[in-house]
């Protein structure tokens, strides 16, 4: 080392750079993802991935190194054109377009380099350009000096791209009703090639077959019913083959059909005044807020009906949260969907827009929750601030996602949810305290403190509609269905909710403030409203369900007490008595008397029985005897 020689660090070799890459993103069905992800960024409605059996020719290639793209391939179509930005972008390996547009998910960063793992010449086919990326170096030269790609236009490199004819042969008729881009001069769409790695590289050891694809299609399909939830662009996925013979079928489809149009005017709306937003601070911009109701059709599955909720904060934000989303260019943007169809209650997943890989990242939340979280390196969960983490600020920020933003999101979803769903569907929405997973259970006090003081419980009472808790009468400990009828047909809102919502509700409201059924409210209804005209059988268990918390004095009035000669009189003090026989004083000593016994008979229970015995004798003879 001398003074005045050159010194500084230099970056790695792009394939160095590309396996370091390798080595974080997963292999398998999560390149679909990512390529899909740029396919959402790109604004494209529809996405298709083929696997291409075909072996095209290999007589006039630019190179003979270039013959392994002529052979088997796994293509990516999607009907977005790039700009010149997509152009710039899938250039530079260590940008991320994130940096500068919040709303885009990744477009070309290093997310886009896990299709290394399966190819060593991607091919990019858009609007007027067609190319091939090269990050070994060994095939383009330009002036003497090696390039990482080659790119041609296709009306001014029109003479040379005919004389490659088997070069670019693969891209003809790839798709049904595409137009020929060689004849036309343009592609109005993108279409990635990935020529499968045969033989082992520098850049990677993995080799790809036709087993390799199915299973890789196979990953993908598993989360293929929930792919497209949070997706606002991406209407349809479809995974195909297309065989030696040139025959393409469809193997597998992914469709989301609005349920409205409104509902597509809506989702448009939410996306243009998500974009307004972004053009002021974050704490100077209204929240915008969006829920959409559509429904996904999968091959060979019924149709499921969905309910997302996207929500962005603006105004209100916390300080911290304001100046992470700065720092780390992220929105403080959370969804939340639920199943408006099922037999219950489901594990809810985890999504960066699109699923992470299943149980990785569980939140015990029977909802599916999206944000634009800070993931780990392989993508595969998210950080969260620990001994090690403490001040990594992306892990903050996830804390700051859930803790604020998910409790907001989640209870607008579970507000707007009683528009369009069953009690049954909503309560199995609602989260469970004790089976939210650690991290996750930061968002459970805000939540419930804010959806609890919505009409979010459902009573039947006068046909039947959503009120608050605390406007609400609970039916608490399983009381008979009898019982529950008559207080609703009384007019009284009685709510009956499944254990885990109950407890929740507990929780928010603790002490005696909340109403629900008693013995006494029953009573003093029945004051009111009577029991005229009602059958024995109804009248019996009132009866029970009266007596249960032994204030007999209370049942005077109550037109409840059976007789032996099946009809019923009022409880009263100073009535005629109402005698009860006994072995040493049966009813037959007293022939003709029937309506002056209480009735015995075995449809009415030992407890009742019981329970009138004692009232007679605590009466001391006042009554009844």
């Amino acid at each position: 080392l001398s003074a005045g020689h050159r010194f500084g660090q230099s970056p790695p070799p792009l394939v160095e750079y590309l396996q370091d890459i390798l080595n974080r993103y997963p292999d398998g069905g999560q390149i679909l993802k990512e390529l899909i992800q740029n396919a959402e960024d790109a604004e494209a409605s529809e996405v298709r991935f083929l696997y291409d059996r075909t072996q095209y020719g290999t007589g006039t290639l630019y190179s003979s190194k270039l013959e392994p793209c002529q052979g088997p391939a796994l293509c990516a179509y999607n009907d977005a054109c790039f700009t010149e930005e997509d152009w710039e972008n899938i250039q530079t390996t260590a940008r991320s377009v994130k940096k500068e547009d919040p709303m885009k998910i990744g477009r070309f960063g290093l997310g886009f380099n896990s299709v290394y793992h399966l190819t060593d010449l991607p091919m990019i086919l858009s609007g007027h350009h067609i190319a091939i990326l090269d990050p070994h170096e060994s095939i383009f030269l330009i002036d003497g000096v090696r390039q990482s790609g080659r790119i041609w236009h296709l009306k001014d490199d029109a003479e040379e791209i005919k004389r490659l004819q088997d070069q670019f042969s693969p891209f003809k008729n790839l798709f049904e009703g595409a137009e020929d881009p060689f004849k036309t001069g343009f592609f109005n769409g993108t279409i990635f090639r990935f020529p499968l790695r045969q033989t082992p590289s520098r850049l990677s050891k993995t080799l790809y077959d036709y087993q390799k694809i199915v299973d890789f299609f196979e990953s993908f399909r598993a989360d293929g019913d929930i792919v497209l939830l949070f997706l606002h662009h991406v209407r349809s996925i479809r995974l195909m083959t297309r065989e030696t013979t040139g025959q393409s079928t469809t193997d597998h489809r992914v469709s989301m059909t609005m349920s409205s149009y409104s509902e597509q005017e809506r989702e448009t709306r939410f996306t243009t005044e998500v974009k307004e937003a972004l053009k002021v601070p974050v704490d100077s911009r209204d929240t915008v807020v969006s829920t959409r109701r559509f429904s996904i059709a999968v091959s060979g599955e019924p149709t499921r009906d969905w309910l997302v909720t996207s929500y962005v904060k603006g105004r209100g934000i916390s300080e911290e949260a304001r100046e992470l989303s700065e720092e780390l260019s992220l929105l403080p943007w959370v969804g939340v969907a639920m199943p408006l169809s099922g037999d219950g209650r489901f594990e809810g997943r985890t999504f960066c827009c699109l699923p992470l890989p299943a149980g990785h990242e569980s939140t015990g939340l029977p909802v599916h929750v999206h944000g634009f979280f800070g993931v780990s390196d392989n993508r595969r969960s998210l950080k969260w601030t620990g001994t090690d983490q403490k001040s990594d600020s992306a892990a903050r920020w996830n804390e700051v996602l859930v803790r604020e933003i998910l409790p907001s999101a989640y209870a607008r979803l579970i507000t707007d949810a009683t528009k369009c769903c069953t009690k049954d569907i909503l309560y199995a929405a609602l989260p469970d305290l004790h089976n939210t997973a650690p991290h996750w259970d930061q968002a459970l006090n805000p939540f419930f403190n804010n959806v609890l003081t919505q009409k979010v419980v459902w009573t039947p009472a006068n046909g039947g509609k959503w009120i608050t808790p605390t406007d609400a009468v609970f039916n608490r400990t399983s009381v008979p269905s009898a019982v529950v009828d008559y207080l609703v047909g009384s007019g009284l809102d009685v709510v009956t909710l499944p254990k885990h919502v109950m407890q929740a509700i507990d929780d928010t409201f603790p002490g005696p403030s909340l109403s629900k059924v008693t013995p006494g409210l029953l009573r003093t209804t029945m004051k009111k409203t009577g029991v005229q005209n009602s059958s024995r059988k109804h009248k019996l268990a009132w009866l029970q369900y009266a007596l249960d918390d032994k204030k007999y004095d209370e049942m005077d009035g109550l037109e409840l007490l059976p007789l032996a000669d099946k009809t019923f009189t009022t409880f009263s003090k100073y009535d005629k008595t109402i005698f009860i026989e006994s072995e040493e004083h049966p009813r037959t000593l007293l022939p003709g008397l029937q309506g002056r016994f209480l009735d015995t008979d075995t449809d009415i229970k030992p407890p009742v029985l019981h329970h009138l015995r004692t009232a007679a004798t605590e009466a001391e003879g006042k009554g009844m005897y």
